[in-house]
Protein backbone atom coordinates (compact mmCIF):
# COMPACT_ATOMS: atom_id res chain seq x y z
CA UNK A 1 0.00 0.00 0.00
CA UNK A 2 1.78 3.44 -1.04
CA UNK A 3 0.38 6.44 1.26
CA UNK A 4 -0.39 9.65 -0.54
CA UNK A 5 2.55 11.27 0.55
CA UNK A 6 4.58 9.11 -0.86
CA UNK A 7 6.14 9.79 -3.80
CA UNK A 8 6.87 6.03 -5.97
CA UNK A 9 10.41 6.48 -8.74
CA UNK A 10 9.84 3.65 -11.47
CA UNK A 11 13.44 2.98 -12.64
CA UNK A 12 13.36 2.34 -15.83
CA UNK A 13 14.25 -1.48 -17.46
CA UNK A 14 17.06 -1.99 -19.74
CA UNK A 15 15.63 -3.38 -23.02
CA UNK A 16 17.01 -6.91 -23.42
CA UNK A 17 17.19 -9.26 -26.45
CA UNK A 18 13.55 -10.44 -25.31
CA UNK A 19 12.55 -7.33 -26.02
CA UNK A 20 14.12 -6.48 -29.33
CA UNK A 21 13.15 -9.59 -30.61
CA UNK A 22 9.38 -9.22 -29.59
CA UNK A 23 9.43 -6.04 -31.03
CA UNK A 24 11.28 -6.85 -34.34
CA UNK A 25 9.08 -10.07 -34.50
CA UNK A 26 11.89 -12.57 -35.00
CA UNK A 27 13.43 -15.42 -32.96
CA UNK A 28 15.85 -14.31 -30.46
CA UNK A 29 18.41 -16.32 -32.10
CA UNK A 30 17.97 -13.93 -34.99
CA UNK A 31 18.46 -11.09 -33.21
CA UNK A 32 21.51 -12.41 -32.22
CA UNK A 33 22.33 -13.43 -35.74
CA UNK A 34 21.83 -9.87 -37.11
CA UNK A 35 23.84 -8.23 -33.97
CA UNK A 36 26.50 -10.59 -33.94
CA UNK A 37 27.38 -12.65 -36.83
CA UNK A 38 25.42 -10.56 -39.96
CA UNK A 39 26.41 -12.67 -42.86
CA UNK A 40 24.40 -15.27 -41.40
CA UNK A 41 21.13 -12.73 -41.64
CA UNK A 42 19.33 -11.60 -44.61
CA UNK A 43 20.13 -7.60 -45.10
CA UNK A 44 16.83 -6.26 -44.88
CA UNK A 45 16.34 -8.62 -41.72
CA UNK A 46 19.36 -7.28 -40.20
CA UNK A 47 18.64 -3.80 -40.94
CA UNK A 48 15.31 -4.20 -39.52
CA UNK A 49 16.60 -5.36 -36.31
CA UNK A 50 19.62 -2.67 -35.83
CA UNK A 51 17.08 0.15 -35.96
CA UNK A 52 14.45 -1.99 -33.58
CA UNK A 53 17.67 -2.10 -31.14
CA UNK A 54 18.35 1.63 -31.47
CA UNK A 55 15.21 2.59 -30.76
CA UNK A 56 14.86 0.39 -27.78
CA UNK A 57 18.25 1.40 -26.57
CA UNK A 58 19.34 -2.25 -26.81
CA UNK A 59 22.77 -0.66 -28.89
CA UNK A 60 23.48 2.76 -28.92
CA UNK A 61 24.89 4.72 -31.95
CA UNK A 62 27.99 5.55 -30.48
CA UNK A 63 28.43 1.74 -30.37
CA UNK A 64 26.47 0.48 -33.20
CA UNK A 65 29.73 0.70 -35.87
CA UNK A 66 31.71 -1.59 -33.03
CA UNK A 67 28.88 -4.38 -33.70
CA UNK A 68 29.13 -6.90 -36.65
CA UNK A 69 26.91 -5.61 -39.32
CA UNK A 70 26.37 -6.05 -43.34
CA UNK A 71 28.73 -3.92 -44.72
CA UNK A 72 28.38 -1.31 -48.08
CA UNK A 73 31.85 -1.33 -49.43
CA UNK A 74 31.31 2.45 -49.36
CA UNK A 75 33.74 5.34 -47.57
CA UNK A 76 33.41 8.58 -47.36
CA UNK A 77 35.60 11.44 -47.52
CA UNK A 78 35.12 14.74 -46.45
CA UNK A 79 37.14 17.06 -47.99
CA UNK A 80 37.45 20.17 -49.66
CA UNK A 81 38.41 18.96 -53.02
CA UNK A 82 41.40 21.32 -53.28
CA UNK A 83 43.86 18.53 -52.75
CA UNK A 84 44.29 16.40 -55.57
CA UNK A 85 47.17 14.00 -54.65
CA UNK A 86 45.92 13.09 -51.52
CA UNK A 87 41.90 12.22 -53.55
CA UNK A 88 44.07 10.54 -56.39
CA UNK A 89 45.43 8.27 -53.54
CA UNK A 90 42.60 7.48 -51.68
CA UNK A 91 40.56 6.81 -54.82
CA UNK A 92 43.78 4.12 -56.11
CA UNK A 93 43.88 2.75 -52.17
CA UNK A 94 40.05 1.98 -52.39
CA UNK A 95 39.71 0.97 -56.06
CA UNK A 96 42.70 -1.53 -54.98
CA UNK A 97 40.67 -3.19 -52.32
CA UNK A 98 37.56 -3.30 -54.02
CA UNK A 99 35.27 -0.60 -52.25
CA UNK A 100 33.86 2.51 -53.70
CA UNK A 101 34.61 6.42 -52.56
CA UNK A 102 32.06 9.36 -51.99
CA UNK A 103 33.02 12.18 -51.68
CA UNK A 104 31.84 14.92 -50.02
CA UNK A 105 32.63 18.84 -50.40
CA UNK A 106 33.43 20.40 -46.88
CA UNK A 107 33.22 24.00 -48.59
CA UNK A 108 29.59 24.71 -47.51
CA UNK A 109 28.15 25.83 -43.62
CA UNK A 110 28.86 23.69 -41.26
CA UNK A 111 25.47 22.92 -40.46
CA UNK A 112 24.72 21.95 -44.01
CA UNK A 113 28.20 19.31 -43.73
CA UNK A 114 26.27 17.81 -40.12
CA UNK A 115 23.21 17.01 -42.02
CA UNK A 116 24.81 15.48 -44.97
CA UNK A 117 27.24 13.07 -43.12
CA UNK A 118 24.14 12.25 -41.05
CA UNK A 119 22.12 11.53 -44.14
CA UNK A 120 24.53 9.14 -45.93
CA UNK A 121 25.78 7.14 -42.29
CA UNK A 122 23.47 4.45 -43.82
CA UNK A 123 24.96 4.10 -47.13
CA UNK A 124 28.62 4.00 -45.98
CA UNK A 125 31.28 1.93 -43.56
CA UNK A 126 33.45 4.43 -42.49
CA UNK A 127 34.35 8.00 -42.69
CA UNK A 128 37.48 9.33 -43.90
CA UNK A 129 38.28 13.02 -43.32
CA UNK A 130 40.65 15.82 -44.74
CA UNK A 131 41.41 18.55 -42.48
CA UNK A 132 38.20 19.94 -42.12
CA UNK A 133 37.17 22.25 -39.72
CA UNK A 134 34.29 20.68 -37.36
CA UNK A 135 31.67 21.10 -34.46
CA UNK A 136 30.79 19.13 -31.45
CA UNK A 137 27.77 17.90 -34.09
CA UNK A 138 29.85 16.49 -36.78
CA UNK A 139 32.12 14.78 -34.18
CA UNK A 140 28.82 12.85 -32.90
CA UNK A 141 27.90 12.17 -36.19
CA UNK A 142 31.92 10.69 -37.00
CA UNK A 143 31.53 8.73 -33.80
CA UNK A 144 28.92 6.30 -35.28
CA UNK A 145 31.20 4.82 -37.76
CA UNK A 146 34.79 3.68 -38.14
CA UNK A 147 36.56 7.27 -38.75
CA UNK A 148 40.44 8.16 -39.77
CA UNK A 149 41.24 11.67 -39.76
CA UNK A 150 44.08 13.21 -42.28
CA UNK A 151 46.16 16.20 -41.79
CA UNK A 152 44.43 16.95 -38.49
CA UNK A 153 44.13 14.60 -35.35
CA UNK A 154 41.58 14.64 -32.81
CA UNK A 155 40.63 13.14 -29.42
CA UNK A 156 37.82 10.30 -30.52
CA UNK A 157 39.49 9.24 -33.81
CA UNK A 158 43.04 9.68 -34.28
CA UNK A 159 45.15 10.47 -37.73
CA UNK A 160 47.60 10.31 -40.22
CA UNK A 161 49.39 13.41 -40.34
CA UNK A 162 52.93 14.52 -41.31
CA UNK A 163 55.76 14.27 -38.95
CA UNK A 164 55.82 18.78 -38.94
CA UNK A 165 58.11 19.50 -36.30
CA UNK A 166 60.32 16.95 -38.03
CA UNK A 167 60.21 18.84 -41.16
CA UNK A 168 60.10 22.07 -40.19
CA UNK A 169 63.44 21.32 -38.72
CA UNK A 170 64.56 20.08 -41.40
CA UNK A 171 63.94 23.44 -43.53
CA UNK A 172 65.11 25.66 -40.87
CA UNK A 173 68.34 23.77 -40.62
CA UNK A 174 68.63 24.23 -44.61
CA UNK A 175 67.99 27.84 -44.23
CA UNK A 176 70.77 28.23 -41.56
CA UNK A 177 72.94 26.34 -43.22
CA UNK A 178 72.94 28.75 -46.29
CA UNK A 179 73.54 31.80 -44.03
CA UNK A 180 69.82 33.11 -43.50
CA UNK A 181 68.79 34.20 -40.10
CA UNK A 182 66.32 36.42 -40.62
CA UNK A 183 62.76 34.81 -42.51
CA UNK A 184 59.05 35.67 -43.53
CA UNK A 185 56.76 33.24 -43.49
CA UNK A 186 53.40 33.82 -45.10
CA UNK A 187 49.94 31.79 -43.93
CA UNK A 188 46.53 32.43 -43.35
CA UNK A 189 45.49 31.88 -39.29
CA UNK A 190 43.15 29.24 -38.73
CA UNK A 191 42.77 28.45 -42.00
CA UNK A 192 43.15 24.67 -41.43
CA UNK A 193 44.39 22.33 -38.36
CA UNK A 194 47.66 21.74 -39.83
CA UNK A 195 48.70 25.08 -41.35
CA UNK A 196 48.26 26.16 -37.26
CA UNK A 197 50.57 23.31 -36.60
CA UNK A 198 52.86 24.25 -39.22
CA UNK A 199 52.74 27.88 -37.83
CA UNK A 200 53.32 27.00 -34.14
CA UNK A 201 56.35 24.52 -35.11
CA UNK A 202 57.92 27.42 -36.64
CA UNK A 203 57.63 30.02 -33.67
CA UNK A 204 59.22 27.18 -31.58
CA UNK A 205 62.18 25.86 -33.65
CA UNK A 206 63.40 29.30 -34.71
CA UNK A 207 63.88 30.71 -31.43
CA UNK A 208 65.43 27.32 -30.69
CA UNK A 209 67.59 27.97 -33.59
CA UNK A 210 67.90 31.98 -32.80
CA UNK A 211 66.45 32.89 -35.85
CA UNK A 212 64.35 35.81 -36.57
CA UNK A 213 60.99 35.27 -37.94
CA UNK A 214 58.44 37.77 -39.01
CA UNK A 215 55.12 35.72 -39.46
CA UNK A 216 52.83 37.39 -42.41
CA UNK A 217 49.09 36.66 -41.80
CA UNK A 218 46.20 36.50 -44.07
CA UNK A 219 47.91 35.23 -46.65
CA UNK A 220 45.84 32.04 -48.42
CA UNK A 221 47.56 29.48 -50.94
CA UNK A 222 46.37 31.55 -54.19
CA UNK A 223 49.14 33.01 -56.47
CA UNK A 224 46.73 36.42 -56.05
CA UNK A 225 47.39 36.33 -52.30
CA UNK A 226 50.98 35.37 -52.44
CA UNK A 227 51.73 38.31 -54.82
CA UNK A 228 49.81 40.72 -52.76
CA UNK A 229 52.46 39.40 -49.73
CA UNK A 230 55.31 41.16 -51.65
CA UNK A 231 54.20 44.35 -50.17
CA UNK A 232 53.89 43.34 -46.31
CA UNK A 233 57.76 41.62 -46.97
CA UNK A 234 58.94 44.88 -48.27
CA UNK A 235 58.77 46.02 -44.30
CA UNK A 236 61.58 43.57 -43.10
CA UNK A 237 63.13 42.93 -46.50
CA UNK A 238 63.69 39.22 -45.29
CA UNK A 239 66.51 37.28 -46.85
CA UNK A 240 64.52 34.04 -47.12
CA UNK A 241 60.38 33.84 -47.44
CA UNK A 242 58.62 30.32 -46.67
CA UNK A 243 54.85 30.64 -47.50
CA UNK A 244 52.71 27.74 -46.23
CA UNK A 245 50.92 26.73 -49.82
CA UNK A 246 52.82 26.25 -52.95
CA UNK A 247 50.43 28.56 -54.85
CA UNK A 248 50.78 31.05 -52.50
CA UNK A 249 55.21 30.80 -52.85
CA UNK A 250 54.32 30.79 -56.83
CA UNK A 251 52.24 33.83 -56.58
CA UNK A 252 55.20 35.58 -54.21
CA UNK A 253 57.93 34.56 -56.87
CA UNK A 254 55.81 36.49 -59.91
CA UNK A 255 55.29 39.70 -57.08
CA UNK A 256 59.33 39.80 -56.73
CA UNK A 257 59.61 39.46 -60.11
CA UNK A 258 57.52 41.88 -61.04
CA UNK A 259 59.87 44.48 -59.11
CA UNK A 260 62.89 42.90 -60.75
CA UNK A 261 63.59 41.04 -57.30
CA UNK A 262 66.04 38.45 -58.60
CA UNK A 263 65.67 35.14 -57.09
CA UNK A 264 67.46 33.83 -55.38
CA UNK A 265 70.61 36.14 -55.30
CA UNK A 266 68.44 39.02 -53.44
CA UNK A 267 66.03 36.51 -51.54
CA UNK A 268 65.39 32.91 -51.05
CA UNK A 269 62.04 31.63 -51.10
CA UNK A 270 60.50 28.58 -50.63
CA UNK A 271 57.08 26.52 -50.64
CA UNK A 272 55.64 23.82 -48.22
CA UNK A 273 53.11 22.01 -50.28
CA UNK A 274 52.93 19.07 -52.87
CA UNK A 275 56.57 18.04 -54.87
CA UNK A 276 54.74 18.67 -57.99
CA UNK A 277 53.71 22.04 -58.50
CA UNK A 278 56.97 23.90 -57.62
CA UNK A 279 58.64 22.42 -60.90
CA UNK A 280 56.25 24.71 -62.63
CA UNK A 281 57.38 28.22 -61.03
CA UNK A 282 60.90 30.06 -62.81
CA UNK A 283 63.22 29.22 -60.77
CA UNK A 284 62.18 26.38 -59.91
CA UNK A 285 60.66 25.99 -56.10
CA UNK A 286 62.63 24.51 -53.26
CA UNK A 287 59.72 22.67 -51.25
CA UNK A 288 59.03 20.93 -48.39
CA UNK A 289 56.78 18.03 -49.50
CA UNK A 290 53.52 17.11 -47.51
CA UNK A 291 53.32 13.66 -48.05
CA UNK A 292 49.47 13.39 -49.37
CA UNK A 293 50.07 10.17 -51.29
CA UNK A 294 51.49 7.97 -47.98
CA UNK A 295 49.37 10.45 -45.57
CA UNK A 296 45.97 8.89 -48.22
CA UNK A 297 47.32 5.31 -48.68
CA UNK A 298 48.02 5.24 -45.39
CA UNK A 299 44.08 6.26 -44.07
CA UNK A 300 42.24 4.61 -46.25
CA UNK A 301 44.36 0.75 -45.14
CA UNK A 302 43.75 2.06 -41.27
CA UNK A 303 40.30 2.38 -41.83
CA UNK A 304 39.34 -0.49 -43.50
CA UNK A 305 41.08 -2.44 -40.72
CA UNK A 306 38.99 -0.52 -38.16
CA UNK A 307 36.42 -1.90 -40.04
CA UNK A 308 36.68 -5.38 -40.83
CA UNK A 309 37.96 -5.77 -36.91
CA UNK A 310 35.09 -3.91 -35.53
CA UNK A 311 35.43 -4.03 -31.66
CA UNK A 312 38.99 -5.75 -31.44
CA UNK A 313 40.03 -2.30 -33.15
CA UNK A 314 38.61 0.09 -30.52
CA UNK A 315 41.86 0.60 -28.83
CA UNK A 316 43.87 1.76 -32.19
CA UNK A 317 41.35 4.49 -33.02
CA UNK A 318 43.24 7.23 -31.23
CA UNK A 319 46.12 6.35 -32.33
CA UNK A 320 48.35 9.08 -34.69
CA UNK A 321 50.56 7.99 -37.46
CA UNK A 322 53.44 10.57 -38.57
CA UNK A 323 55.35 9.91 -41.57
CA UNK A 324 58.06 12.04 -42.41
CA UNK A 325 58.35 14.96 -44.81
CA UNK A 326 61.37 15.66 -47.07
CA UNK A 327 62.90 18.44 -48.65
CA UNK A 328 63.20 18.82 -51.98
CA UNK A 329 65.93 21.47 -52.84
CA UNK A 330 65.47 23.39 -56.01
CA UNK A 331 66.62 26.72 -57.77
CA UNK A 332 64.51 29.21 -55.35
CA UNK A 333 67.31 29.04 -52.47
CA UNK A 334 70.53 30.03 -52.40
CA UNK A 335 72.82 31.38 -49.97
CA UNK A 336 73.29 34.77 -48.15
CA UNK A 337 76.39 36.03 -47.66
Amino acid sequence: MVRDNEVVIETAKRATIYDVAKAAHVATSTVSRALNRPGRTNPYTAQHVYRIALELGYISERDLWKTPRCLNNRVAVITSSRNSELIHALTREVNRAHQQLLLVDARVETPTLSQTCGDIRAQIDGFLVDDVKTNAEIETVFDTLPTVMMNRINEHSGGVIPDVEQGVAQLLTYLKTLGHAHISYLYSEDESWISDEFFAAALSLSQELEMEVHFIDGVENSLESGARAVNSWKKYLDSAVIAFGNLAAIGFMQGLGHRQVEIPEYVSVIGIGDAHSGLLATPQLTTLEIPQQKIGATAVKQLLNRIQQGNAAKESTTSVTKLPMKLICRESTGRFY
